[in-house]
């Protein structure tokens, strides 16, 4: 997490799907080339660590956000 911004991806669990948070990533070396891992912690407490690539993509909003700045 950076800043006052959540880093929000879905459970890695695919009988979840809850909301998941990225609590933190790394680079984790290797010899050919860094591999970007992350650590991820769900609604209903399950955690993962698992390399990036493999996060699932949070689905588009059905409906716009609100603009807040205003």
């Amino acid at each position: 997490m950076t800043g006052d911004n959540l880093d929000l991806t879905r459970c890695p669990d695919p009988v979840c799907g809850d909301l998941a948070e990225v609590a933190h990533r790394w680079t984790l070396g290797s010899t050919t080339g860094g591999l970007r891992m992350a650590h991820t912690i769900c609604l209903r407490r399950h955690v993962f660590v698992l390399p990036e690539s493999w996060l699932p993509e949070l689905p588009t909003p059905e409906f716009p956000w609100p603009d807040l700045a205003h």
